[in-house]
């Protein structure tokens, strides 16, 4: 069983994550990428519609459906039309065709724009009884209620004009839409839609919103050096399990495997290594070549990466801390034998890579991706209100109030059985030792975290106010009713310290190895010294060793047991036919 448990911990997050990556792109339909990667403005390439007043269109086009026709089928679709066309039915008749088949993206609402439905009747008023003289039904495209009405939606008309009057290039025709009813974003943020109400007004990655300049390039020194900092610690720890790892078990183990998501999710913070600017690792670019802050999307590869590294392993690791302060509560606790911890290793593994894994899919499916202004890093809880305190503070705040709990739970039980053992008189040297290190790593984790947390709140009660004023801005009437002012600046050492504190779990992770084992485990390892074989134990004595002892002990000397005496001294007894004689069993 320890065995499996070793193949499950080797396997797990390299599963786990190609589960994550699977989910992204069998997610990536519709509900998640078709504002954010498909919408796109492109030049009209049908001959019918090269004469029409605009000259692009959207694609994929939305009247169409989801199975997308090539130009090809686009063009001999269109043909069939010319005949219609040329009886002349309805002077807008060509327009309104072309509306279907190449609706018009305006430049600054990056959209498909149809004809309306007055339009669509009018033209089937005149011309569906040509088409039933010849037995053919009115096209399903055409259909009149697939189109939307001029005071609901947004929808173009004809120009207006002679009859064959030719458009000239400039000309657009006109947008019948309130557009006195949809609110406006401030000029210092980025109107990512503009025909939603409820769009959101997005931070531009060139502007010093919340934080000056002089913030984010401390910022960005800090994180970079923190974070090789983490990595290294945090590795070296796990690297320590992988050389010497007969002499670790349960709980220890999952010391090892929180080292190894904190080494994991430290590698966003050296992102700007590889790539210096925010634009390359955290933006958005509109189709008019506007650029702001990845804000629920997922065109930016890197701002991807950089949520699923911090998020995933961010979760992970303090799920292993809560599986460390639970199985160290079944042993301390409950009395359990180590073996029976390691029977239920795959439960652990998959409590905390798995629900690591859900809760980083749940995230990507209800869109609640975006990145920080300060360090440009993607995540969750950046900029969102909401989602910081549904996927950050309140499973962490839970996750560390179980864990503590266990850890009391478990130090109460090692005090009960060290009073047992003195009243019997025996060595409890150890059993303090072991206590002292699990206090000194488990206080030091738990100040990071508390410190952590209370930073987060309070950037949960800033976005909370200023959301109203940036991000939701025109939910709340936008510029038009005086409520998107300017907000002021943050302050950003508050920021920075939140961003130490969560990079200094490799270092708490190292304390539990600092012992001269550690470093003759490493001596071995460089000077190859684990290339010799091992002694030979049985399998048993190998089980009760392997807790305490190194992977690699020298053989000791075993003298060979002492002959059976050959002759015996008679036994006095009241009969002296009696006597013991000397046994032939050795």
């Amino acid at each position: 069983m320890p065995e499996m448990g070793l193949r499950m911990a080797s396997t797990t997050p390299i599963s786990f994550l190609f589960l994550l990556v699977s989910s992204v792109t069998a997610t990536s339909g519709e509900s998640m990428f078709k504002q954010s990667l498909k919408g796109r403005c492109q030049r009209i390439e049908i001959e019918l519609c090269k004469d029409i007043p605009y000259n692009m269109t959207f694609l994929p086009n939305p009247m169409l459906g989801h199975d997308q026709p090539n130009m090809q089928t686009l063009q001999a679709q269109t043909e069939q039309f010319k005949p219609l066309i040329k009886t002349k039915c309805h002077p807008h008749l060509q327009f309104f065709i072309c509306s279907v088949f190449a609706p018009m993206c305006p430049k600054d609402i990056p959209q498909a724009v149809t004809s309306c439905r007055s339009l669509c009747e009018q033209v089937k008023a005149d011309c569906k009884s040509i088409l039933d003289e010849f037995g053919i039904p009115w096209p399903e495209p055409l259909q009149c209620e697939r189109f939307p009405e001029q005071a609901n939606g947004l929808c173009m008309n004809p120009p207006d004009g002679p009859e064959h009057q030719k458009p000239s290039p400039v000309f657009r025709p006109s947008l019948t839409h309130h557009t006195s009813k949809v609110p406006s974003c401030p000029k210092y943020l980025v109107n990512v839609d503009p025909a939603d109400v409820n769009g959101v007004c997005a931070l531009p990655c060139d502007v010093n919103v919340f934080f000056s300049q002089d913030d984010k390039d401390v910022a960005r020194r800090v994180m970079v050096v923190m974070g090789a900092v983490n990595v290294l610690l945090a590795s070296f720890t796990f690297f320590t399990y992988l050389i010497d790892r007969h002499r670790f078990r349960f709980p220890e183990r999952c010391v090892f495997f929180m080292s190894f998501c904190m080494a994991l999710l430290a590698l966003p913070q050296l992102f700007p290594v590889i790539w210096p600017t925010v634009q390359q690792r955290a933006c958005e670019t509109m189709h008019n070549g506007n650029s702001y802050l990845t804000f629920a999307g997922y065109e930016n590869p890197r701002c991807l990466l950089s949520f699923a590294l911090s998020y995933y392993f961010g979760m992970a690791a303090s799920l292993w801390w809560l599986m460390f302060a639970f199985t160290w509560y079944l042993s301390a606790g409950r009395r359990w034998v180590p073996e029976g911890v390691e029977a239920c290793s795959p439960y652990v593994h998959l409590i905390a890579w798995g629900t690591a894994a859900l809760a980083t899919i749940v995230v990507l499916v209800m869109r609640r991706v975006d990145a920080s202004e300060l360090t440009g890093v993607c995540s969750v809880g950046q900029m969102d209100a909401e989602g910081l305190l549904f996927f950050q503070l309140l499973p962490r705040a839970l996750i560390t109030v179980m864990g503590t709990s266990f850890i009391l739970l478990g130090l109460s039980g090692v005090c009960q059985e060290g009073q047992l053992l003195r009243r019997r008189g025996m060595d409890t040297s150890k059993n303090h030792k072991l206590v002292l290190k699990l206090i000194m790593f488990c206080v030091f984790y738990l100040l990071l975290v508390g410190a952590t947390l209370v930073c987060d709140y309070l950037h949960f009660v800033d976005m909370h106010t200023l959301n109203t004023a940036t991000l939701h801005c025109k939910q709340f009437g936008g510029v038009e009713s005086g409520s998107c002012r300017q907000p002021p600046r943050l302050q950003a050492s508050r920021y920075i310290l939140s961003l130490i504190m969560s990079l200094l779990g490799g270092a708490a992770c190292s304390l539990w190895i600092l012992s001269p084992k550690t470093f003759a485990s490493w001596q071995r390892a460089i000077f190859c010294g684990m290339c010799s074989p091992a002694p030979q134990k049985t399998a048993s004595a190998s089980r009760l060793a392997s807790s305490s002892r190194p992977l690699l002990e020298p053989p000791i000397p075993v003298a060979p047991p002492p002959h059976p005496p050959t002759h015996y001294a008679p036994l006095h007894s009241t009969h002296s036919t009696h006597v013991w004689r000397p046994s032939n069993v050795v």
